[in-house]
């Protein structure tokens, strides 16, 4: 039976969570299962104790000075972290559902936008149809281009 004092880091090096146990094994597949916070951890660091009571006696004082952000017992800041955390997060979510709001916004004038050009596209295909049916009327096709032709070079100056 080992005495495992255990620190768990996230990603970032932030210490997440100490706890203590003579299982250790046993226990890191039990944080796994049920801990909101296992998902979170990259590193274990383990220290350990030749008695229970020093091993009980180091983490109540490495908890206290290190202040991880998920353990509970020992932990005067717990509260005040997970207070700290949910305000971050509303803040998170309204930034969120604003982007959303954004999104949609902007989608809808993107599709007010393209609907436009499409609109405007079956006009100009609608006089270009018109103007066709007049060359085809037309006697002096020749006459007709160069007219045609004059009238596009004043519109796209």
């Amino acid at each position: 039976m080992e005495n495992i004092l255990y620190r768990a880091y996230d990603e970032n090096e932030n210490l997440i969570y100490i706890g203590q146990s003579t299982k250790f094994l046993e226990r890191m597949k039990q944080h796994i299962k049920s801990s909101e916070w296992s998902g979170l951890v990259d590193t274990w660091k383990l220290q350990r104790f030749d008695t229970q009571e020093k091993l009980l006696t180091q983490e109540k004082i490495a908890i206290e000075k290190e202040k991880p952000l998920y353990n509970k017992t020992h932990n005067l800041y717990y509260r005040q972290n997970m207070e700290e955390l949910k305000s971050e997060n509303k803040k998170l979510t309204r930034v969120i559902k604003q982007k959303d709001r954004d999104l949609k916004k902007y989608k809808e004038q993107r599709k007010s936008l393209v609907q436009k050009k499409a609109e405007d596209f079956v006009e100009d295909a609608e006089q270009i149809e018109k103007v066709w049916e007049l060359y085809e009327k037309t006697d002096n096709k020749e006459e007709f281009k160069k007219f045609f032709s004059s009238i596009l070079g004043l519109m796209y100056k």
